[in-house]
């Protein structure tokens, strides 16, 4: 129903209708909100714990498919939220996966699994990692999609992925582990 109210540009435009999708910067910025949130959930659950009371960091275990809500957590990182580390979770469709590990963003052949919403081959917030992670090179992030055009894959140099690796971790799970 929703998409056919989207399909027809008169319905449309004249009762101004708008998504918020993860391409949206919208949604990505409300995202960020869901980190300080449960850190200090954490903090308010845990403040009598002797354990806890020195706490210092977290850890965030995100699945991913566009990896919008992964790259609101790096921006919630960026902001101060103390995040020791965001760990990336995939399927078999394993781009963000190989990209945060092995440093190629290489795309293959799409596997439909019983998780679609992260059956993805082009996380659709990369480009916005890409620049965060490069200290906003647009240079670099252009000649990398033009590469990605041509060549089909970026290679990350390595003080850039090493860079990386102190922040995230990721892994991918096959339809047998879902």
């Amino acid at each position: 129903i929703v998409k056919g109210l989207f399909e027809d540009s008169h319905f449309r435009y004249s009762h101004k209708l708008a998504a918020i999708n993860t391409v949206n910067w919208a949604r990505i910025m409300i995202e960020i909100v869901y980190y300080f949130y449960a850190f200090f959930r954490i903090q308010e659950y845990h403040s009598s714990d002797l354990e806890i009371q020195h706490f210092r960091s977290v850890r965030f275990s995100i699945p991913s498919g566009s990896f919008g809500n992964a790259l609101a957590c790096y921006y919630a990182k960026l902001l101060g939220l103390p995040i020791h580390s965001i760990i990336v979770a995939t399927n078999e469709n394993d781009i963000m996966h190989r990209f945060l590990s092995k440093g190629i963003y290489e795309k293959n052949v799409l596997i439909e699994t019983m998780s679609p919403a992260m059956d993805i081959q082009t996380a659709s917030n990369f480009e916005r990692f890409l620049f965060e992670i490069t200290n906003r090179d647009s240079a670099f992030v252009n000649q990398s999609v033009h590469r990605m055009d041509v060549d089909r894959k970026i290679v990350l140099p390595p003080p850039i992925f090493n860079g990386i690796k102190e922040v995230f971790k990721s892994a991918a799970i096959n339809q047998k582990q879902v």
